[in-house]
């Protein structure tokens, strides 16, 4: 009888409280793993996306008259100009066009949309987990990283 606690306590290990006791350790790696793929997916597609945009960027302007290029030049913003790259629907079309500075810019917006779908899945993933506080906690960061997203646009 010295080994039981006394009569009214319980003793609580620390494997009780941690989440994968209650969830179960397979729940908690599938989630891992679906966000460890989609951060190296994301990540890797955009770099692809640069790189691609940037060899043919290199293969049609690589060879101009150096010369002009002496003098650093600003561009003009991107709405007046050239209204294709400030929107979404613009950049995949030019894309898809294979205009090369639309496809560098894609491969930004897949670097800068990879932990918005991070944070989108692990919403997904908490809530197929009923954890309300995570669920909670990553809703609010979601929603500060869309709002950041769109806030600047007219």
């Amino acid at each position: 009888m010295a080994d039981s606690p006394p009569l009214g306590t319980t003793q609580v290990s620390p494997t009780d409280l941690s989440p994968t006791r209650q969830h179960g350790p397979k729940t908690d790696d599938r989630l891992e793993k679906m966000m460890a793929a989609l951060l190296q997916i994301g990540v890797i597609l955009a770099g692809l996306l640069v790189l691609a945009g940037g060899v043919l960027y290199l293969a049609k302007y690589g060879m101009l008259d150096r010369s002009e290029n002496r003098a650093l030049r600003g561009e003009a913003p991107a709405a007046s100009e050239n209204p294709e790259y400030s929107r979404f629907s613009g950049i995949i079309t030019a894309a898809l066009a294979g205009k090369s500075g639309a496809i560098i810019q894609l491969g930004v917006l897949v670097l800068i949309g990879t932990p918005i779908a991070l944070v989108a899945l692990a919403v997904v993933g908490f809530a197929l987990r009923r954890d309300r506080l995570y669920v909670f906690i990553s809703f609010i960061v979601l929603a500060v990283l869309l709002y950041s997203l769109v806030a600047g646009q007219p």
